[in-house]
């Protein structure tokens, strides 16, 4: 990247679209820095780092580069704002879309050419948030099915149903053995 589009995105970092979503990236880092000692994670998590930071400097500097660099980080930004959005039971491939202008097919063009399916990926950041929740102390306080909605499963059956079906148990049976840890790693020796 040219020195000039460096200088001059510098006066507009903070008001950068990508602003927002680097500070996340890097408190990301921060906080689970202990997760990437395996050589091609740490490699891959770099990689993806530089490739935010080049969007970031070519937006805030209007540079010419801005849409190459806008679109080698679609990805990440869908799945930032579709993290950010993971209760709303309406959230899917059309109103992805529409927020990020563009259309379902290149969206889902995109999202293949990272070898990910947007439905599959979606519902597995969907269930994963419910599992650490069901996982949680205290967790016995909320129904299942409430857990299920809040992370915007319409369906309490199809939960339970894609939940067996990604981790082997239901999140009853889950949220049991979580309990039954917790109470066997107080106990002491």
């Amino acid at each position: 990247m040219p020195q000039i589009t460096i200088r001059d995105a510098r006066r507009r970092l903070a008001a950068a679209p990508l602003g927002g979503l680097f500070a996340q990236h890097l408190g990301d880092l921060a906080r689970h820095a202990e997760d990437f000692d395996d050589a091609p994670l740490a490699g891959l998590v770099g990689r993806t780092t530089l490739r935010l930071a080049r969007a970031l400097l070519a937006t805030a500097a209007e540079s010419p580069e801005a849409p190459e660099a806008l679109e080698d980080t679609l990805v990440l930004r869908v799945q930032a704002f579709a993290r950010a959005r993971l209760g709303d039971p309406d959230l899917g491939p059309g109103t992805i879309a529409s927020a990020h202008g563009i259309s379902l097919r290149h969206l889902y063009a995109v999202f293949a050419g990272a070898g990910l399916q947007l439905e599959q990926w979606l519902i597995g950041e969907r269930l994963e948030a419910a599992r650490r929740e069901l996982g949680q102390p205290g967790a016995r306080r909320r129904t299942i099915a409430a857990v299920a909605h809040r992370w915007g499963f319409r369906s309490h059956a199809h939960f339970t149903h894609r939940f067996r079906d990604a981790y082997g148990m239901t999140p009853r049976e889950w949220r049991t053995a979580c309990e039954e840890q917790r109470l066997r790693g107080s106990r002491g020796p």
